[in-house]
């Protein structure tokens, strides 16, 4: 096998690799979404807003580093002559398949994760009006688990 062909499946190697990892990373946001649901729905705590952060990061990561690898494959592939230009402009154009749904997945982690975050709050059973310490539906106002720190005030659940 020519040399050429040995660098240019390598090249194809190392962005393959790259796709698996960051496939893993966006399933393991989706797979702690849905934990921190469970978590939120069976404890009460506030996990599911904070796991919709986590989602939103992870996509945007993704999104930005998955063109940067992309990018750089195709950059290194024109330096060394394994690529004419008119192939390099054709793939930018046309990417593999791989890449296309990975970025699809990572602008989707990103979406629904802005959504989980901001809606987090509701569908865990929390208010989502601010309670003012006066309201009827106030828990009564406690201290940070240090003992120190600024008292604050709890929203009820609603049942």
């Amino acid at each position: 096998m020519p040399t050429d062909e040995v660098r240019i499946k390598s090249l194809y190697v190392g962005l393959y690799r790259t796709f698996i990892r960051f496939g893993v990373l966006i399933a393991a946001a989706w797979l702690f979404a849905v934990f921190s649901y469970y978590l939120s729905r069976t404890t009460g705590a506030d996990w599911l807003a904070r796991s919709g952060a986590v989602m939103s990061l992870v996509g945007a990561a993704v999104t930005f580093r998955l063109v940067h690898f992309y990018q750089g494959a195709l950059a290194t592939a024109l330096k060394e002559g394994l690529v004419s230009l008119p192939r390099e402009i054709e793939l930018r154009l046309r990417p593999p398949k791989s890449y296309q749904l990975l970025s699809y997945l990572g602008y989707l982690t990103g979406v629904v994760g802005t959504g989980v975050g901001a809606t987090g709050i509701c569908c865990c059973g929390w208010s989502p009006e601010p309670v003012s310490p006066f309201s009827a539906g106030a828990r009564p106002a406690t201290r940070s688990p240090s003992g120190s720190g600024p008292r604050q005030t709890c929203p009820t659940p609603m049942n």
